[in-house]
């Protein structure tokens, strides 16, 4: 009896030493599995985020190209399509194929990783663009305050030649002092009652009320253009600067002439601050589209396309997109000035001729604005250096 016990124990330990043996086995496959799985999804994550570098270096590069250069490159191809040499990214590498359909382009990226000595991983990511085309709108006023306007006590009579408007209705969005300030109209949405959105004087006359729904849209700044910097003309010094270029901060001194060279067409220049103590003046055939992000600062007599008052104004179009803009000491400015966000402030006898866009504008203390119609470009993706029409990204798939 004993021996039967002791054999049937001795068969228990080997069926649970089998089957610890099979489960073990089992386990260690799956662990060897797992890890190889684990090891190939992270080289499939390197390489979608290379594929997806790849793509976005390709999308950067036609935002700044010519849309006629882009469009040619590809139908003069014999697949109809634009295919990247291989690119070496990180630990791995990416090709890009461009093709169009209608008035999109698609940018597909497929990024690579080596994967053990003779296997690759690969990803994918296609990014779609479509074709844009500069917008813009026409200035129908001398000064126009999207939300506001006040002509305050200050002004001289006359010193505003043509219309003021506004596209709010709210009760006294408009307040004049005298009517004799204003040499024109004033214009109020379609929908506005000119009873409540005017306000003047109690003593003073009225004046002509015009409707019409004028609309001015946010102008996006450029962010492809050559990063220059900081630059300072120095105290009397006259110097010049290209037009395609990006400043952080440019200090134009006193008595100084910064020239700004431009070449035909629409030509960018893009100035986050701007201490202005000199003359700015403007050098070629075409219109220079000037962007400050932040602060003007004005000292005396300071100039902007001006010299002896008879600069073709229609050659500046001046964007800015600061809380509030101070233009006074007797800046003169000849161009257009849009800043449709911005607090606008005119006093100490400036003088623009052109005209203004602003979110609320204050004029005082002798300031005067002579009106000239220009069409303002208002691009709705960034073109690059230049205005046109261009390729801008909509989505990822």
């Amino acid at each position: 009896m004993q021996k039967k016990r002791k054999g049937a124990s001795l068969l228990v330990v080997i069926a649970i030493t089998g089957i610890v043996t099979i489960i073990c086995a089992t386990l260690g496959t799956a662990m060897i599995f797992e890890n190889k799985h684990s090891i190939r999804q992270e080289k499939k994550t390197q390489a979608y985020f290379i594929a997806k570098a790849g793509a976005a270096a390709t999308v950067k590069a036609l935002s700044t190209m010519n849309t006629s250069d882009i469009e040619s490159a590809i139908v003069s191809s014999p697949t109809h399509s634009i295919v990247s040499d291989d690119t070496k990214f990180g630990v791995g590498k990416f090709k890009t194929t461009i093709t169009k359909v209608d008035d999109s382009l698609s940018v597909t990226s497929v990024g690579e990783v080596l994967y053990g000595a003779n296997d690759n991983v690969t990803d994918s990511v296609t990014s779609v663009l479509t074709k844009v085309t500069s917008a813009g709108v026409t200035t129908n006023s001398a000064i126009f305050g999207v939300n506001s306007i006040n002509v305050n006590q200050g002004c001289s009579p006359g010193n505003i030649i043509g219309d003021i408007g506004t596209s709010s209705t709210n009760n006294g969005a408009i307040y004049y002092f005298a009517d004799n300030l204003i040499n024109g109209s004033i214009c109020i949405p379609i929908s506005g009652d000119g009873s409540k959105i005017v306000t003047k004087s109690s003593w003073t006359g009225d004046k002509t009320i015009k409707k019409a729904n004028n609309s001015y849209i946010d102008a996006p700044f450029p962010e492809t253009l050559t990063s220059m910097g900081t630059f300072t003309t120095g105290n009397g010094n006259n110097k010049s600067i290209n037009a395609g270029t990006c400043y952080n901060e440019i200090k134009i001194e006193n008595n100084s002439i910064l020239t700004i060279n431009i070449g035909s067409g629409d030509n960018k220049l893009r100035i986050k601050k701007l201490s202005l103590a000199g003359n700015i003046i403007i050098n070629g055939t075409g219109r220079l589209l000037l962007y400050v992000d932040d602060y003007i600062l004005t000292g005396w007599g300071s100039k902007i396309n001006y010299v002896n008052g008879e600069e073709d104004c229609s050659k500046l179009v001046l964007y800015n997109n600061a809380l509030k803009l101070d233009l006074n000491n007797g800046v003169k400015i000849n161009g257009e000035i849009y800043a449709p966000n911005t607090i606008i402030n005119l006093d100490g006898g400036v003088e623009i001729k052109g005209s203004i866009v602003g979110k609320d504008i204050n004029v005082t203390g002798g300031a005067k604005v002579t009106f000239i119609s220009c069409s303002i470009p208002i691009p709705t993706g960034d073109t690059g250096g230049t205005g046109g029409s261009g390729y801008q990204q909509r989505y990822w798939k």
